[in-house]
């Protein structure tokens, strides 16, 4: 029989029984549940679907933030054979329904009351619902139709129906989620994930090494594939681990729980150097001295370990008294274990790469999409390059095309979008490779670097190919600087529109834009002559996924933020021509 998520979770429950599985906050402490307890939930909730009238192969959507019955639902829908799909809970109410309905869903999860009414407010439009649970059914009145998760459970219990059996018919080429892509340049297409596409992207990854006392801690949205793997990672190596209250508390959490490991965005490394640099310029002259001095000694020492280089007895010293000045303040933060980040999904500034692993933190970026179940490559603790994506994991080959184009094809690749024939056909090359649409590069060693989406790159008016991220991340190195979208596409020159650090609204607007100004005439040193930013113009606020300018993993949506700021660029190109970079 093929090994499947769901077998060797209900395995390692057998395993590990009362050992911990996962722990959640209620009542103002953290409550922790076994192996063995974990897994009779799962089973009931599989029993109570199939008690439901759910059939192999039925889809359940999951409207939710990031919480311990995210999982349970999403592997008790796997027990029964079903396919899961994630909806992300800050999305709106048309958006929801958009997803929920293109994926066929007849049961549907939401969290809470308020994500209720987001459906009911577009329930003539999905017709084929034909149950909703309800995670939290406070303020929630009964209905036709409607069962509370607690209910579900129940009446699992007493149904008693066969799970393993439902489990054990499950094979590896089953769908057993639709992950949708997150739209930044159209309608979401639902990726298909088979049950064998999952288990090849969790076998490559068992390159990254793991410990007895690792704990792992989730609040990403699960309906992204990144958070997902992570997750699944854990049932499937039996590592522990703890679930967010929210995004609000994530960093009180963090300090209460003490992972070891996690995943999380790159903005969210971003924000934590901000607010570090932000401190301790708050802390006065001298404490910003020690802190730069301290900045200092740890990139020195993060460039020679990533070159594997040893580090001078000089260095050894003033990096440990660094860190004990410095950077355990940092990591206390953090809980005071986290090893390494694993993140992907946009490149990170080196100079924040750099700040981390000075702290004691490797950040581990790594490169997959929702089409390979978020595998590809990775960076790895003892073999990484700062701004590399890292190496292929194992039985994941890639390839460039002519035009720089990173080809991946392997196990763990999608089987295509669902009622998306001709999207399918065209994302795949003759010979079964994926098109990722990322432009790559390889050094000698390995490695590989995104230079841009193929579809972002800036083709300036001269004919110069220019990838924006690039100037976006050197721009952004500056923690002063919150956002950056450099434009450019069909027009003679480089200019950005810049929203600065929150913590500087009030600022008055004349020296925000002279401190911008000179940080981007310095950050242009760093950039090819035809990739300096010659204009920019600050924005009245930062980019949000509340506003559509972004999407659910924080990523920009160019066209949105071009439209909606047309008249600001506008009118940077009819200002004639470009000197010092120059802003309004």
């Amino acid at each position: 029989m093929a090994e499947t998520l769901i077998r060797r979770f209900f395995a390692n429950a057998d395993r590990l029984g009362s050992h911990v599985a996962y722990s959640f906050s209620a009542e103002g402490r953290w409550v922790p549940i076994g192996w063995r307890s974990a897994a009779t939930i799962v089973r009931a909730i599989a029993s109570g679907l199939i008690e439901l009238g759910h059939q192999k192969g039925d889809a359940l959507a999951i409207l939710s933030n990031t919480r311990r019955e995210w999982l349970a639902c999403d592997l008790g829908n796997m027990a029964a054979g079903g396919v899961t799909v994630g909806v992300y809970a800050t999305m709106t109410a048309e958006q929801s329904r958009y997803v929920i309905a293109h994926c066929d869903a007849r049961f549907l999860v939401v969290e809470n009351a308020a994500q209720l009414a987001k459906v009911d407010s577009v329930r003539a439009g999905l017709p084929r619902v034909e149950t909703i649970i309800v995670i939290d059914p406070t303020g929630v009145a009964p209905r036709p139709g409607l069962i509370a998760l607690a209910e579900l459970i129940d009446r699992g219990r007493a149904a008693r129906r066969d799970v393993d059996a439902r489990a054990d018919a499950v094979d590896p080429g089953d769908p057993a989620t639709f992950i949708y892509t997150s739209g930044t340049t159209g309608p979401p297409k639902g990726a298909m994930i088979s049950h064998g596409n999952i288990v090849a992207a969790l076998t490559s990854i068992e390159i990254v090494p793991h410990y007895a006392t690792d704990w792992g801690f989730s609040f990403l949205p699960l309906a992204h594939s990144l958070q997902r793997v992570v997750d699944y990672q854990g049932a499937w190596r039996g590592v522990p681990g703890a679930y967010a209250r929210s995004l609000a508390t994530v960093v009180d959490d963090l300090a209460a729980v003490r992972p070891t490991v996690m995943a999380a965005v790159p903005r969210i490394f971003e924000k934590i150097y901000q607010n570090a640099n932000e401190q301790a310029a708050a802390a006065g002259a001298g404490r910003k001295r020690i802190f730069d001095w301290a900045v200092a000694v740890g990139r020195e020492a993060a460039r020679l370990d990533g070159r594997k280089a040893p580090r001078p007895a000089r260095l050894a010293v003033n990096l440990a008294l660094a860190r004990r000045l410095v950077f355990d303040k940092l990591r206390a933060r953090l809980g005071g274990r986290v090893r390494a980040f694993f993140t992907g999904g946009a490149p990170i500034a080196t100079d924040i790469l750099e700040f981390f692993h000075a702290a004691g933190i490797t950040i581990l970026e790594g490169w997959g999409m929702t089409e390979t179940f978020a595998v590809g490559t990775i960076n790895l603790p003892d073999d990484f390059r700062f701004g590399s994506i890292g190496k292929p994991v194992p039985a994941v080959e890639l390839r460039l095309d002519d035009d720089g184009e990173l080809l991946v094809r392997g196990p763990n690749v999608f089987a295509g979008y669902y009622k998306e024939p001709e999207a399918t056909r065209a994302a795949f090359t003759p010979d079964g490779f994926f098109r990722t649409g990322d432009v790559c590069r390889r050094d000698s060693d390995g490695f590989y670097y995104i230079i841009d989406r193929k579809k972002d790159l800036i083709i300036t008016a001269g004919g110069k190919n220019i990838a924006p991220q690039n100037i976006e991340n050197v721009i952004k190195g500056d923690p002063r600087i919150s956002q950056v979208v450099a434009i450019g596409d069909r027009r003679p020159y480089v200019v950005a529109l810049v929203a600065v650090a929150p913590e500087l609204a009030g600022t008055d607007p004349a020296q925000l834009t002279r401190m911008v100004g000179d940080v981007i005439a310095a950050k242009n040193k760093d950039l090819a002559s035809y990739e300096q930013v010659k204009k920019f113009r600050l924005l009245p606020r930062e980019l949000s996924q509340e506003e559509g300018e972004l999407t659910p993993t924080l990523k920009v949506k160019r066209k949105v933020v071009g439209e909606r700021y047309a008249a600001l660029v506008d009118a940077m190109y009819g200002e004639g021509a470009a000197g010092t970079p120059a802003g309004a």
